[in-house]
């Protein structure tokens, strides 16, 4: 092969080289460009989404923290039903003492914050509140269309912001379990009744300055003692109550399962001598 020949074939295999390695050089560049914006991506992903979690855990009702109660009831055509009990063993810290009351201390992140919602104590009484009907427990149904004192029934809910507010409430029409608690003393009505009929506040409303699970001094201006360990004055486990007697044995303070109740017994006695 002539020197020239040679040369000639290196020249072209170097030309060729050129030209496929433009390309190679593009896709080269590519890669880590793409790269670097999927790390990018997944770095914003996790900081918005820890920032979203930050969030919803100072947001009240806090796990653990904040102890709130709402009026609720049951209203069927025209009349408040039965008193619901808790069915599930307080499992998310939403619960009843069968005083028709909501009691909210969220004890499980499904139940705090902005999670917090009518859903869980539906889940914890075992009512079913749907947008065509309403089951209760045993498992009597008020389905939408049935009868109602001669009309037809429709579920609703109506719901006061403040269970002391005079004005009228907030009627919903779906989505009840999804209904958030936004702060302490709301008050819910779940309602199957003909269309435009006025729906009554809970005949619980007053208990609300009466709770067995609250420090009455916060109520009423008494003194009493609350079991430790729940700043917010909430429930105590089963079981582990506490009682405070005091000097003389004039009162005792005991709180069992979250309820405070004071007994008063007879004065202690006293030792007269005669003259």
């Amino acid at each position: 092969m002539s020197p020239s020949s040679s040369t000639s074939k290196v020249a072209r295999v170097a030309r060729s080289a050129g030209r496929r390695r433009g390309p190679g050089q593009g896709r080269s560049l590519g890669f880590p460009v793409a790269i670097g914006l999927i790390v990018l991506l997944g770095c914003l992903v996790v900081f918005f989404g820890r920032d979203r979690r930050l969030s919803a855990a100072n947001e009240a009702p806090r796990l653990g923290v904040d102890h709130w109660h709402a009026a609720f009831g049951l209203y069927l055509c025209d009349a408040f039903g039965p008193m619901l009990t808790d069915l599930r063993g307080d499992a998310r810290g939403v619960h009843t003492h069968e005083d028709n009351v909501i009691h909210i201390h969220p004890i499980s992140s499904v139940a705090a914050g902005d999670k917090s919602n009518l859903d869980d104590y539906f889940y914890e009484v075992k009512l079913e509140v749907t947008d065509d009907k309403i089951v209760l427990p045993g498992g009597e149904t008020y389905q939408n269309g049935d009868d109602c004192n001669g009309q037809p029934g429709k579920v609703m809910l109506a719901k006061w912001d403040n269970a002391n507010s005079e004005g009228p409430p907030e009627i919903v029409t779906s989505g009840f379990g999804g209904e958030r608690f936004h702060n302490d003393r709301m008050a819910f009505t779940v309602a199957f009744v003909p269309e435009g009929t006025e729906i009554p506040k809970p005949e619980s409303v007053p208990t609300l300055d009466n709770l067995s699970d609250v420090d009455p001094s916060q109520q009423t201006g008494a003194t009493s003692t609350t079991a430790p360990g729940d700043p917010a004055g909430g429930d105590v486990v089963e079981g582990e109550g506490t009682s405070t007697t005091a000097p003389g044995g004039d009162a005792s303070t005991t709180t069992v399962a979250g309820d405070t109740t004071t007994t008063t017994s007879a004065p202690a006695p006293s030792t007269t001598t005669g003259g």
